[in-house]
């Protein structure tokens, strides 16, 4: 019986022993091809995982593809731009889960520049690249990307020198990266106005002995020329104490208001010379920012706004519209702007920019012309420098909160008139202005095309920013020789915004 049931037995233990041979290949197998899988997919997503390790102490940017597919943006920049999720989750200030970090909008229009501004070494030395990023800036890709790298400097970094010492003293030369610039040392830069050909930006600005000692220093400011001293006693001693200098050279502007305890911020580029870390070493504040960026200020805060030279002919007009109003914004009710040495072509002036200037809505404080004559009198050029003053009361009225206070009311107040113009605006001008030509003139050419008013108003041949136009030359004093053109404009029958101003044909200006 024993020997009939061990074929029985033995063929029974090979088949339980094939199973767990045969399981255990099968494990082997299963295990070997998943682990190779896992390695595999290791080594192919390693690239994309590289600025993801903690803290690396050095790594290169790697491109991946999905850059070629995103408008061939770096992917630094992406890294920077894409939405970032907010670290407790949604913020109501925010009114988001996430954040956006900002760039300028023409940044990617220009990839080229973009793609070598972004090239760099995270956590490791940006590149000398500044004639780039300022090309860039230039350009509009206003506010640049923030990168992941140490800028650029001295080896050997000298300190600026001490306060007060340093607001009227040359820095070392250790102070500065020369290498965007023509100049290798401040000694060429002081001489250049001397020794060097050509123009350059603020050419004799460097030098602290020059010209620079006496600006804005003057006791009394001489025509076109106005002094700090004059300019702060427009206002109540005390009340202008911070501001801003739009295009400032080297910062004397801000260093003259700092003697007087005025704190002034000076906005400028470095255009063939250090011209921010210049400020920086004399003790005062440098914003390195263009003239197309938005004032990075609240509304209403600065009580004074200084510009000299920058702000002239060579901006597009739309866009000093724009600047203008800005400059508005950021002043207080009270606030001054100093136009210093605005230039433009003399029928440029009357025509165009007078208008323009008007329509931002600034009380005129002083308003002087005068002749440019450093690059010779057959151009014409002219200077205009013009204290403003932001409005202390109803800064904020629109051209239709305007039009509600003036037409509220018939009633006029003695030794005025009132009159309309052809878009059916309401002027109300002094009695005086009738020994003007201009308006005698407006007065006789109603007559003949609409009649002499039994009840009804007088309109005048003209719309209202022509007539607001009139009316401001008239408040500054009109001379002889403009007075002839004027009249020769009015009896042509030319008295309409659009021949002087076409670019603000939607610009509505209302006199109170």
């Amino acid at each position: 019986m024993d020997s009939a049931q061990n074929p029985k037995f033995l063929s029974s233990h090979l088949f339980f022993a094939f199973l767990l041979v045969s399981s255990n290949l099968l494990t082997i197998f299963i295990s070997t091809s998943f682990n190779s899988s896992c390695t595999l997919n290791q080594q192919t997503n390693a690239p994309s995982t590289v600025l993801t390790k903690p803290t690396p102490k050095y790594e290169t940017i790697q491109e991946s593809d999905t850059t070629q597919t995103d408008q061939n943006l770096p992917s630094e920049l992406l890294a920077f731009t894409s939405p970032q999720k907010l670290p407790r989750g949604f913020n109501k200030n925010f009114d988001s889960d996430e954040i956006m970090p900002p760039i300028g909008r023409p940044c990617t229009l220009f990839q080229d520049l973009l793609h070598r501004y972004m090239s760099y070494n995270v956590n490791g030395s940006c590149p000398d690249d500044e004639l780039l990023a300022q090309k860039l800036l230039l350009k509009g890709c206003e506010p640049l990307p923030r990168r992941r790298c140490h800028p650029v400097a001295p080896q050997e970094y000298v300190e600026p020198y001490p306060f007060p010492e340093s607001l009227w003293r040359t820095p070392s030369d250790f102070s500065v990266v020369w290498t965007a610039f023509t100049c290798k040392n401040y000694d060429c830069l002081v001489n250049r106005a001397k020794t060097q050909r050509g123009f350059d930006d603020c050419k004799d600005c460097f030098d602290l002995n020059g010209r620079e000692r006496s600006r804005w220093t003057a006791k009394n400011g001489a025509g076109l020329d106005f002094s700090i001293d004059e300019v702060l006693a427009v206002t109540k001693a005390g009340t202008i104490r911070i501001g801003l200098d739009i295009g400032g050279g080297v910062a004397t502007f801000a260093v003259r208001m700092r003697e007087r305890n005025v704190t002034i911020v000076t906005t400028s580029m470095n255009l063939n010379g250090p011209f921010n870390s210049f400020i920086a070493s004399r003790g005062v504040i440098p914003l390195y920012v263009s003239i197309s960026q938005r004032l990075p200020f609240f509304d209403n805060t600065l009580d004074i706004v200084h510009s000299m030279h920058v702000l002239s002919n060579w901006i597009p007009k739309t866009l000093l519209h724009f600047f203008l109003f800005d400059i508005y914004r950021v002043l207080r009710p009270g606030g001054l702007f100093w136009l210093d040495h605005f230039f433009c072509v003399g029928e440029q002036l009357e025509k165009q920019y007078a208008p323009l200037i008007d329509s931002i809505g600034f009380n005129k404080v002083k308003w002087i012309v005068g002749r440019k004559l450093d690059r010779g009198p057959e151009l014409n050029e002219m200077y205009l420098s013009a204290l403003l003053m932001k409005p202390l009361k109803n800064s904020w009225s629109n051209y239709n909160d305007a039009e509600s206070c003036s037409t509220s009311s018939s009633i006029v107040s003695k030794g005025n008139f009132v009159v309309y113009t052809t878009d059916q605006k309401r002027f109300v001008v002094p009695l005086a202005y009738l020994q003007h030509e201009v308006i005698r003139q407006l007065l006789h050419m109603s007559e003949e095309e609409f009649g002499l008013p039994c009840d009804g108003p007088i309109t005048l041949p003209c719309d209202a920013l022509f007539m607001n136009y009139i009316v401001s030359l008239i408040e500054r004093g009109v001379g002889a020789d403009l007075q002839n053109a004027l009249l020769v404009s009015v009896n042509s029958s030319q008295c309409s915004s659009a021949l002087y101003l076409q670019e603000q044909r939607n610009l509505q200006l209302l006199v109170c």
